[in-house]
């Protein structure tokens, strides 16, 4: 017998599919259908928000006093590239200037009190700067560190005071520009 070489490639490529369709019908048959499996799984009352951010605390806010002292009056009239400051995210994140350095850090919001404000920790940059100005940014990153409060009364006012947990007050921000 005198086969054609296309021929014999065609005849083999057939009984390959008509071998496969059977286990092709199977995988039709029982492969989820879209939807089937999500009805199967427990239904949730709905996702859990996620804490959000006092309103009146978003913004920029300029360090004014680190624990009753007068940051300008501690700069004493030294250049500064960028003033001491915070900005507060509306998903908690913190970042800003420390006087020498930049840093960030996020608000840490398992802390469900009323004017709770805890500071995660600050990550910053690592420059090196005149010595009054590294003191000032050190005592200001400590001060941070420190708070576990915010004064609700005084934001109207455009300040941000934050207390430690005795209610001491270790900064004070003016709402910035």
């Amino acid at each position: 017998m005198n086969h054609h070489p296309s021929l014999t490639s065609a005849r083999a490529a057939t009984t390959a599919a008509a071998a496969a369709l059977p286990l092709l019908m199977l995988l039709v048959l029982f492969a989820p259908m879209p939807g089937c499996a999500a009805s199967e799984r427990p239904r949730t009352n709905g996702i859990a928000q996620s804490p959000s951010v006092n309103a009146q605390l978003i913004g920029t806010w300029s360090l004014r006093d680190i624990r009753g002292e007068s940051v300008i009056e501690r700069i004493g009239g030294m250049e500064v590239r960028e003033l001491p400051s915070m900005t507060i995210a509306e998903d908690g994140s913190l970042s800003g200037a420390g006087g020498v350095n930049r840093w960030n850090a996020a608000l840490d919001q398992t802390d469900r009190r009323v004017h709770a404000f805890r500071v995660s920790a600050i990550a910053a940059t690592r420059m090196a700067g005149p010595s009054r100005l590294m003191e000032i940014e050190r005592d200001y990153f400590e001060a941070l560190n420190e708070a576990s409060r915010f004064d609700g009364d005084r934001l109207d006012e455009g300040l941000l005071i934050l207390k430690n947990e005795e209610g001491e007050p270790v900064l004070q921000f003016a709402r910035g520009e």
